[in-house]
């Protein structure tokens, strides 16, 4: 099949929209409750413990350029996303029906975890390099908008609709639960048209030597250190959204129904902010704007520190409120930066790599250190989180080296 930009629907961002929904339902279960799960339920001795097993088990989002070269280049049954998206269901699947069976972290517990990640991992670097094929630059804004703002919807759903269950019925419903909704966003995601395959007239050996030549020119300019850096701290900045579950139950003593109302407060402001900051990009996008973003999402953190000696529920939910609003936004615009630095037919390889990197940023780094710091020093995570408005400063200094340089 033979597809080009002038075919493109707005009505497929919908559709992208919805798997992002159902994915951030999915990754929300796993990053921000199964922490909680191997606190209560396996019965780990620290808060760093379960965030550092949390961490490795996620190990396929750090490389996710694999399975974007994959998908990229290497076509079944003459396409080259839709059968891999069938394959990551079936490794989700798999992960989530078999997690509460363990008794202990290691091995069952690790090995679930781990082919429920890795079949969340391919298949968001499949439907990142569809959507970003079919859709025309000048939707670019409010397609990262779209997709992380129903990402973001996902993860305080998954707060919320989840934290209940587990209240309600237990653990094991919520896997089977979670596992049945993957199945149902990928059969949706099916019907989104996909771009032909480019290289029919060459060789598998042949194709895969064109792409690696091309991939090492890319990645031999100079731009090249100031795109990981970028994409590293920006990443490390959004490590706060993975601790607010931790805050909630360790710091804030939420049973799962207040950890819940708590989610859906951060999902909502998450869509909103990432939905207008897209719309907005699209329209004019500077440096300045990018500099009040990052203003406000650090203005934001630092009001979660007034809640270590100032307790109120109702600030609490404006304080989880402006983190989504403003972290959804900032999250969206990196994804707008990454998208705008893929390269035609080796998009899915290249838009895996940088958000790899930040993946590494976010989860291994920034998600680690937080927590780490805060037990070793034996004061809350709020405190701790501060260290992002520094990392905000790092990521606008390369983003203005790396994209507002001639302005």
């Amino acid at each position: 099949m033979t597809y080009s930009s002038e075919d493109f629907k707005s009505w497929y961002m919908l559709v992208i929209g919805f798997f992002y929904a159902g994915q951030g339902y999915s990754l929300g279960s796993m990053v921000l409750l199964i922490p909680l799960y191997i606190i209560d339920v396996l019965q780990v001795s620290s808060r760093s413990q379960a965030v550092a097993i949390a961490s490795v088990i996620i190990f396929p989002w750090y490389v996710k350029f694999i399975f974007g070269f994959i998908s990229d280049n290497f076509a079944i049954f003459q396409l080259r996303r839709k059968p891999y998206l069938v394959i990551a269901t079936l490794f989700s699947l798999l992960g989530w029906m078999t997690l509460g069976q363990a008794t202990s972290v290691f091995p069952y517990f690790f090995l679930s975890g781990l082919s429920l990640a890795l079949g969340s991992a391919i298949g968001d670097a499949v439907i990142d390099g569809l959507s970003v094929e079919i859709t025309p630059d000048q939707y670019i804004g409010r397609l990262q908008g779209i997709n992380w703002g129903s990402r973001g919807l996902g993860l305080g759903a998954a707060g919320y609709v989840s934290a209940n269950i587990v209240n309600i019925y237990g653990w094991h419903i919520l896997f089977q639960v979670a596992g049945f909704f993957g199945i149902c966003i990928t059969v949706i995601t099916l019907i989104l048209p996909e771009v032909g395959w480019p290289f029919t007239q060459q060789s598998r050996v042949q194709q895969t030597r064109q792409v690696l030549l091309e991939l090492k020119q890319i990645f031999s300019r100079r731009r090249t250190i100031t795109r990981v850096a970028y994409f590293l701290f920006s990443g490390f900045a959004l490590a706060i959204i993975l601790q607010l579950t931790l805050i909630m139950e360790t710091e804030f003593d939420y049973n799962f129904t207040q950890i819940g109302r708590g989610a859906l407060t951060f999902a909502v402001g998450s869509f909103v902010g990432s939905i207008i900051n897209g719309y907005l990009t699209d329209r004019s996008d500077t440096f300045g704007r990018f500099s009040l973003l990052s203003g406000l999402y650090g203005i934001s953190i630092m009001f979660g520190a007034i809640f270590v000696v100032y307790r109120n529920n109702y600030l609490e939910l404006v304080f989880f409120l402006l983190i989504g609003i403003f972290g959804g936004a900032y999250e969206s615009y990196q994804l707008k930066v990454i998208q705008e630095e893929t390269t035609k037919h080796l998009e899915s390889t290249i838009f895996a790599i940088y958000t790899g990197i930040s993946n590494i940023g976010q989860f291994a780094m920034g998600g680690l250190i937080i927590v780490v710091l805060a037990d070793g020093l034996h004061f809350p995570i709020l405190y701790s989180m501060q260290l992002v408005i520094v990392i905000l400063v790092l990521a606008g200094y390369y983003l203005r080296d790396l994209k507002f340089s001639y302005d």
